[in-house]
């Protein structure tokens, strides 16, 4: 299997279990800005699948939808975060919608560039993320959501230091170890 299959096969495992998750996320207060993360995570799971599995799409103009969902998902996990941190200030639900916006703005400027550089944008939402969460009241969410980003932090690095062919490519380890991640933010989302 050579590394645009087996990438596209595992970005198809990483959506469904990605979509399934934020399904199930449960009667919840905060349960829409988890969906929303979840949701945009898998359409860029799924247009990551197109992009790799078919040459027609395999284009420049296509990754820009790819980088713009990658890079939004990752702002609405930190918007979720904010929300979680003050759960009494409903004003804050305002973050979800403009963050959505930003990062759609950031990922359709770091499309062109190197896929670092969207790697670096999701670590820095990760990180702001983490920070804001040590104010949250919810400690057994928090410890939930800091293994996920751990977990999301560490698939990000193995992505851009390994250079693995095959089924274990580097970006189809990264997915795995990505829908691994995104369980453990679930288990966070089902406890705020």
């Amino acid at each position: 299997m050579d590394n645009e299959t087996a990438t596209a096969l595992t970005d198809v495992i990483l959506s469904f279990g990605t979509i399934a998750l934020g399904l199930t996320v449960g009667p919840r207060k905060f349960k829409h800005l988890w969906m929303a993360f979840f949701i945009m995570l898998s359409i860029a799971a799924l247009l990551g699948a197109i992009y790799h599995g078919t040459v027609q799409f395999h284009t420049p103009s296509f990754w820009i939808l790819v980088s713009i969902s990658s890079v939004t998902s990752a702002f609405l996990l930190l918007a979720a975060c904010i929300s979680v941190t003050k759960p009494n200030l409903p004003w804050l639900n305002i973050f979800w919608p403009v963050l959505g916006f930003i990062g759609i703005l950031i990922g359709g400027l770091v499309a062109p560039l190197p896929f670092i550089y969207i790697s670096i944008v999701s670590g820095f939402c990760l990180i702001t993320a983490a920070l804001t969460l040590t104010k949250a009241p919810a400690s057994k969410a928090r410890s939930w959501i800091y293994t996920g980003m751990a977990v999301t932090i560490f698939g990000l690095v193995i992505r851009e230091v390994t250079n693995f062919d095959g089924l274990l490519s580097r970006n189809a380890l990264f997915h795995l170890i990505q829908l691994a991640g995104n369980f453990l933010f679930w288990k966070g989302a089902r406890k705020t």
